[in-house]
Formats: C-alpha cells, structure tokens, sequence
C-alpha cells in the first residue's frame, strides 16, 4: 500500500512529459517552458555546441530548435545523426517566446533519444 502512496505522490511531482508538434510548439511556448516534453524532428547537422533539430528533413518553411550540448543524452543524438528522432527535453522557450541575439544552445535539454524510421 505505501509503495502504491509513493509511486502515486512521484507521479504527481513528476508529470509525464507533453507530447508537442513542431507546429504547435510556438503557440504552447510560455504554457511549455522549463516543462518536459517530447517532439520528433529530423537531426541535421551538429556543431561544437549543440545539434539541430529541423521540423521535416529539408524545404523551406524548416523551423528548428537547438538541442544543448550540455544535455544528459547528447552523445545519443550524436549516435543518431543525420536521421529521424523522438526526444523528451526540458524546453527553454526564451527565444521561442521573444527573439534572441547570440547563440541559442540551450532550447532543448535532451535527457532521452528515440530513433524512428523516416517515412
């Protein structure tokens, strides 16, 4: 029964992360920001600091988000790339919300990669 108790209050302090689509990411960013959530893009390119997560392979209108390279999962993404993935992060939606001058490297805090077939 306690056991039951424990897994029940964790759940409650640690909610299942948000599936969000690329398309909806914009309009959710301040309901999404500092959550978990998960997204499936396509791994392009990866620089010093971070990789880049597209919304569809290639073509115009392709919107992207940074993906650190401070993330606990990084070198899974490393492993990944190019190719399709699912990942759960911590959304930073700072430069979603408002634009930013610099770097952005932290919009997405990889803690897991899942690698899909690309259709």
């Amino acid at each position: 029964m306690m056991g039951m108790l424990f897994l029940a209050a964790t759940a409650l302090l640690h909610p299942a992360p948000t599936e969000v689509a690329f398309g909806e990411l914009a309009e959710r960013a301040e309901e999404l920001d500092g959550q978990e959530i998960v997204i499936e893009g396509y791994i392009t390119k990866c620089g010093e600091t971070k990789c880049v997560l597209r919304m569809k392979k290639e073509g115009h209108g392709n919107r992207y988000l940074a993906m650190s390279q401070k993330s606990p999962a990084y070198r899974d993404i490393l492993a990944n790339a190019p190719g399709k993935i699912r990942v759960t992060a911590r959304l930073d939606a700072t430069c979603i919300i408002n634009p930013c001058i610099g770097s952005a490297t932290n919009t997405l805090l990889v803690s897991n990669v899942e690698r899909l077939e690309e259709s």
